[in-house]
């Protein structure tokens, strides 16, 4: 006998709670170690730009393929920051990955970073379908989409946020969304400690 759709469905989707959560797990217990304090023999010294850069160059095919205009919002002089490279790329990869998806083809993306005292912001901002004020704080939520799973057109299963949020934690940062609402473009902020 045949197993119902809807109970297929529903095993996945215990399957990919329990996955998620695991994931998350990662994120703070295996990734924690690896920054026991902020000391400068933890981290190592990298540019903004460098680390914005590398998360760019590998997204490139998507943005080009969307025909997006991307925008670097910074200045000549580097901006450096202690961080560790690999998770900071990674984390910058699904936010921009996310302004791409969620982005008109044509659109335009915009990644800037400026330092301000003794952090570093920066932000990857999108014109593209927005986020209702109401969900700003929801987004980070495993799993959490804002269209209805009967109407939903992005697809993915809605954790790079929750990532990129949890490896900037990991490393005594901060990640927020900006948006005016629905139509209005979003913009993620990120701040963390400079050099």
């Amino acid at each position: 006998m045949q197993r119902p759709f809807w109970l297929f469905l529903h095993s996945c989707k215990k399957w990919f709670l329990q996955y998620g959560l695991s994931l998350k797990d990662s994120i703070h217990l295996h990734l924690r170690p690896s920054l026991p304090n902020r000391s400068k023999h933890n981290l190592f010294e990298h540019t903004y730009q460098d680390v914005l850069n590398f998360a760019c160059e590998e997204l490139m095919y998507s943005i080009a393929r969307r025909n997006l205009e991307l925008t670097f919002a910074f200045g000549d002089d580097p901006i450096y920051v202690n961080v560790d490279q690999e998770k900071t790329t990674l984390a910058f990869v699904n936010l921009i990955n996310n302004a791409i998806r969620f982005s008109p083809e044509g659109g335009q993306i915009v990644i800037g970073a400026v330092q301000q005292g003794d952090k570093v912001m920066a932000w990857v901002q999108d014109n593209g379908i927005g986020i209702p004020v109401d969900k700003l704080q929801k987004v980070f939520e495993e799993f959490y989409q804002i269209e209805p799973p009967n109407t939903r057109h992005y697809g993915r299963l809605g954790i790079g946020l929750t990532i990129a949020r949890g490896l900037f934690e990991v490393q005594s940062g901060k990640l927020w969304a900006e948006s005016e609402g629905l139509g209005k473009g979003s913009t993620f902020k990120v701040l963390l400690p400079t050099a």
